[in-house]
């Protein structure tokens, strides 16, 4: 036993929180009475626990009194170090997850009486017509409008607004040109006007999204929509894909009158031609980009598709987007035509005016003609007085679009049409195998997508490992040794 005229000593220093290093308190419980030591431990315990429970109920009337809902440590509580897919948070936190009192912002205006509710139908009325199609929908964008969230993240808050209750129908300039072209292509393959017009043929529509969307609307009297936009909008989203729902909106009428009426008709892939947006500050910006799900070449194969014609944006683009090349690749090899026309290749006849017939087009079936696309009274555009667009941009090159894609195989029959005044380089187009962060430079279904493509950054509590916010919501305040509050 120690001597008790003998001073106290430190023999040993342990500098870390939550451990007693002082070796003269463990030996004097050693040699204490066992019913005293018993009696200081309930003492220390009760006291701790008091100190806690003091600590607790100050840190919660300060979290009241500040209005907060959360609230969180030092640095070392969290970390920030993690991504997770963008898309598997939106669809558990909600479509606006780190963003949540943010707006979205809307380019265009529109005049047409808008229905709310009807928005709940969006995704089936752009849905495929026929049941051969429908393997390959991608409704992922569509489907964004009605998603509730699963679960409140603690730095977002408590009340959440679905996209139904904020999305607006928009109409813009290039909306109205791109829904005329669309029609313009469409009226090259209306059998009803030319018999030998070939049904084996699948459109790519690549243009920004609200025209992709635009320019579908205006052919789905001839082909069978298919939606491949695989991502949900976002405040700060780098792919603005709220204003592709929003022309989808605009034109949800004409859609779900063409998909009740629509017989049999070769399928238009649709997609966002912002997918592959670059950027580089992840704390400003919700990466919901995407690649483009484009059905095999054997299952287009299997549908009896022998053509594939990709509409680009401008005969300035005569390279399908990174994300196809092995796809198209792959088609050519196993004997698809790929083809690529230029959006901009369709275009009003300045001297025909908005109301000119469209001449008469020889084939071996006398008398067909070619409809550059009749203005549709029950289309929404404001003004169905604009001018009808032709594939040349004059009434007399129209027809030309058959010696253009001579492949697709009825350009012997077309005697009478000119050739267009300007290059199109499209027309002569073929894929070629190269290698980018988004193709192996070798053709086939082998995709590669880049590590961080479609992720974000968020903030992960380290005692549960549960998912607290998105990391780029507070530009950095999350690494802050002083903590964080949120609200």
């Amino acid at each position: 036993m120690t001597d008790p005229s003998e001073p106290l000593q430190r023999d040993e220093l342990v500098d870390k929180p939550g451990i007693v290093g002082a070796r003269w308190w463990q030996d004097g419980l050693a040699g204490a009475d066992p019913m005293a030591r018993r009696t200081a431990l309930k003492v220390l315990f009760g006291a701790t626990v008091g100190v806690a429970a003091v600590g607790g109920l100050v840190a919660l009337l300060a979290r009241k009194s500040s209005g907060s809902t959360a609230s969180y440590g030092s640095v070392d509580d969290y970390d920030t170090s993690q991504t997770r897919a963008a898309l598997t948070m939106q669809r558990e936190y909600g479509w606006n997850f780190g963003a949540a009192g943010e707006p979205l912002v809307w380019d265009g205006d529109t005049s047409m009486p808008f229905s709310r509710p009807a928005l709940a139908t969006l995704a089936q009325d752009l849905s495929p017509s026929s049941s051969t199609y429908r393997p390959f929908f991608v409704p992922t964008l569509l489907e964004s409008v009605t998603a509730q969230r699963k679960t409140i993240p603690p730095a977002d808050p408590g009340t959440f607004v679905p996209v139904q209750d904020v999305l607006m129908p928009i109409f813009t300039t290039a909306m109205g040109v791109a829904f005329r072209n669309g029609r313009a292509l469409a009226s090259l393959f209306d059998r009803t006007k030319m018999p030998d017009a070939p049904q084996q043929v699948a459109l790519v529509i690549d243009l920004p999204g609200p025209e992709s969307i635009a320019f579908a609307a205006g052919a789905a009297g001839m082909f069978d929509p298919v939606m491949l936009m695989d991502n949900w909008p976002h405040p700060r989203g780098v792919v603005r894909s709220h204003l592709a729902l929003a022309a989808a909106a605009y034109f949800q009428p004409l859609f779900a009158k063409a998909r009740a009426t629509r017989k049999k008709s070769p399928p238009m892939f649709i997609l966002d031609r912002g997918r592959l947006a670059s950027y580089t500050d992840d704390s400003t910006h919700f990466d919901n980009r995407f690649v483009a799900k484009m059905p095999g070449y054997a299952r287009l194969k299997d549908q009896q598709l022998a053509h594939v014609l990709y509409v680009a944006p401008t005969s300035r683009d005569t390279l399908e987007m990174d994300d196809l090349n092995d796809d198209f690749v792959a088609m050519v090899a196993y004997g698809v035509d790929v083809s690529m026309v230029a959006a901009d290749s369709f275009g009003p006849d300045p001297a025909a005016g908005s109301t000119a017939p469209v001449p008469s087009v020889p084939t071996h079936d006398a008398g067909a003609q070619l409809d550059a696309g009749a203005q549709v009274t029950t289309s929404p555009i404001p003004n169905p007085d604009t001018p009808l667009h032709y594939y040349g941009r004059k009434v007399a090159t129209h027809a030309w679009f058959w010696t253009d894609y001579r492949a697709m195989g009825i350009y012997s029959q077309i005697a009478s049409a000119r050739e267009p005044d300007f290059p199109r380089p499209a027309s002569g187009y073929g894929p070629s195998a190269r290698k980018s962060p988004f193709s192996n430079g070798l053709g086939g279904p082998q995709r590669t997508t880049p590590s961080e493509f479609g992720t974000i950054p968020v903030v992960i509590a380290v005692g549960t490992g549960l998912v607290v916010g998105a990391a780029m919501s507070r530009s950095g305040s999350w690494t802050r040794a002083s903590g964080w509050g949120g609200s």
